[in-house]
């Protein structure tokens, strides 16, 4: 019975034996495989660092909206038409109001103002009408437009803006004499520069100013322009009246003499008579008031 006893104890022995050797076994075998995995990530180099973590942020979602916007600067006063413009998606943030979205909504328009190559634009920027023919409706009947070039002494330092009231002086030679001749009188400014309002005074100064005048003063700036310079007298809102001031003056005239002009008829090339006015023209191509 003992017997039986021992050989019981001894397979238990055993059993503990093979079980504890089985647990080294398998505790080495993941032991040496970890220590491969790990030496082979350091020997490629794909070893895992911190500094190799990457964290990534979220970016925050604008909403976009399509607009239109021009190919290339357009100038002011042109006829817009399709081909100058494109469509693009533009944030929102920042996007004018109430932009132009559409090639519908600027064909038949023009601009009213500097366009510029794409940037977005609004329905302010732009006109129904051709500002090149602006003009047009404040010209009464039986009067014109007439445009000279000016300076800043002959624009009477760029105080002669729209709505200003001048006198047309014209400077020419008389029998070589120097002499001035106001040859039209209160002629209304309509624009400077091409503005029919007050100028910003950033602008640089106008070169050229489109005045109000009669059919015949027209006729008399016209010719003026080509024997002489003409220059404008700035005249009081409230002066409507003929100066006292009418004719020609010459060089004579600053010291003591009359200023009068003599009549001419030595190389005479014939008479002209404007607005009641006579003048003689000499084969010079100088227009005398008689």
């Amino acid at each position: 019975m003992s017997g039986y006893f021992k050989k019981q104890k001894k397979r238990q022995q055993n059993k503990a034996a093979i079980f504890i050797v089985f647990s080294v076994f398998i505790f080495l075998f993941f032991s040496v495989g970890a220590y491969l995995l790990i030496s082979a990530d350091t020997l490629f180099g794909n070893s895992v660092s911190p500094s190799s973590v990457v964290v990534r942020e979220s970016v925050p979602e604008y909403k976009t909206a399509k607009v239109l916007v021009p190919v290339q600067d357009i100038v002011q006063s042109q006829e817009l038409k399709v081909e100058m413009f494109r469509e693009v998606e533009r944030p929102t943030i920042g996007l004018p109001t109430q932009s132009i979205s559409s090639f519908e909504e600027v064909h038949g328009y023009f601009s009213k103002t500097l366009l510029l190559a794409d940037q977005p634009f609004t329905k302010a920027h732009l006109s129904d009408k051709d500002l090149n023919s602006a003009i047009s409706p404040r010209i009464p009947p039986g009067f014109r437009a007439i445009t000279i070039n000016v300076d800043n002494t002959t624009s009477v330092e760029g105080w002669a803006l729209p709505g200003s009231i001048v006198d047309v002086l014209w400077t020419t030679s008389i029998r070589g004499e120097e002499s001035i001749v106001t040859i039209v009188e209160n002629a209304k400014v309509l624009s400077t520069g091409g503005a029919l309002e007050k100028r910003d005074p950033n602008a640089p100064p106008a070169n050229t100013t489109t005045l109000l005048v009669k059919s015949k003063d027209a006729q008399k700036i016209i010719l003026a322009q080509k024997t002489g310079g003409l220059s404008l007298a700035l005249r009081g809102l409230d002066d409507e009246g003929a100066s006292d001031g009418g004719g020609s003056i010459s060089k004579e005239s600053l010291h003591g003499g009359t200023g009068a002009v003599e009549d001419i008829s030595p190389g005479v090339n014939g008479t002209l008579v404007i607005d009641g006015q006579k003048y003689v023209i000499k084969s010079n191509g100088e227009m005398v008031p008689l």
